[in-house]
């Protein structure tokens, strides 16, 4: 059954992340990177990079920074919706986050509009 990981990055170093996460980004079929700003470089992107395989599907989402709650709230979803159908249609799905992704993370937020849909592993 697939499942959906979300991934810290840990302290900011390549050579920091952990082994269980650097395993699961090995093993994931898609992974969604946080954008700062539209078309913006992901800086998770860049710290996981050395574990990432050539054929990894690579879907990079915005997720805005704003004060209108509205604004965030449906790019959660829409996102969170995406993840879902992904992982229903077999994937193992990846999310990477700066640091600890339970500390004031933006995959705590699409972990809880995906909780009891899809099974759910977090990897700090």
């Amino acid at each position: 059954m697939a499942k959906f990981y979300g991934i810290g990055t840990g302290p900011g170093d390549s050579k920091l992340v952990t082994m269980e996460a650097a395993e699961r980004l090995g093993d994931v079929a898609i992974l969604y990177t946080p954008q700062p700003k539209k078309g913006g470089e992901s800086l998770a992107k860049k710290i996981v990079s050395p574990y990432l395989k050539d054929t990894l599907i690579i879907k990079e989402r915005h997720f805005p920074m704003s004060y209108n709650k509205e604004e965030k709230m449906l790019a959660w979803k829409e996102i969170a919706e995406e993840i879902k159908a992904d992982v229903q249609n077999g994937h193992d799905v990846g999310f990477i986050t700066l640091g600890d992704p339970m500390v004031y993370s933006t995959y705590s937020y699409l972990l809880e509009l995906l909780k009891g849909d899809i099974e759910t592993v977090t990897l700090a």
